[in-house]
């Protein structure tokens, strides 16, 4: 079974997307040897995250950044000679340039992200958003902001990658403790408007997205 979440963030208000972020112009298929994704900004970069749990393999889970090098809006996603992508496979790509976003199955196609359940960032001791709190023991975390990088990290409750080092039952993200994914600039310390925060959990097969909206920017990021 697939659960997915998707999740509208505000200071006090929950909202629904009312943009046409969550799938826009990209679409993702698979192929043999890889996954092929288009609609891309010409030029520009995509990040890929994805969980699988193959039949005959343990947990694969993958994230990284490719380049539109030849500006034709298509990126091919190759896969390591022997291995196979399973009909369980989930896929949540972004176009970094314009915030969109797909997230894919293998087998049922593209996954509905809109009107799902949502929860909250949270705010430290004087009221800056720079943790993201994951109700889950263990997940990769994606982080965009469009237009200008994209960090990511893999965690564990009261382990690396969870900022209070406690066994809740849930991770806090620190946003300027997540390593940048290449060729990006380190992370910002605080989160803002649009940004798009993508959690899969390879055990569980769950996976969660989160655009940040109504966050306060009159402070310095």
């Amino acid at each position: 079974m697939i659960r997915l979440s998707f999740l509208a963030l505000g200071l006090t208000l929950i909202l629904p997307l009312t943009t046409p972020d969550a799938i826009a112009d990209l679409t993702v298929g698979f192929e043999t040897n890889g996954v092929r994704v288009t609609g891309v900004t010409h030029g520009g970069k995509i990040v890929a995250a994805s969980i699988d749990r193959p039949p005959s393999r343990e947990v694969i889970s993958t994230t990284g950044v490719l380049t539109d090098s030849d500006n034709d809006g298509e990126v091919f996603i190759a896969m390591k000679e022997g291995i196979e992508i399973s009909d369980r496979a989930i896929y949540a790509v972004v176009d970094v340039a314009s915030g969109h976003y797909i997230v894919v199955n293998k087998a049922e196609g593209v996954i509905n992200t809109q009107g799902l359940q949502a929860q909250g960032v949270k705010a430290n001791s004087i009221g800056e958003f720079d943790r993201f709190v994951v109700d889950d023991t263990g997940v990769q975390t994606l982080i965009v902001r469009p237009g200008r990088g994209a960090w990511a990290m893999r965690g564990a409750d009261g382990e690396t990658g969870d900022a209070d080092q406690v066994q809740d039952g849930k991770l806090e993200i620190q946003l300027e403790d997540t390593p940048p994914l290449k060729s990006f600039p380190p992370a910002p310390r605080l989160f803002a408007n649009d940004d798009l925060v993508i959690t899969m959990n390879p055990f569980t097969m769950e996976v969660s997205v989160t655009k940040v909206t109504g966050v306060s920017t009159g402070v310095t990021q």
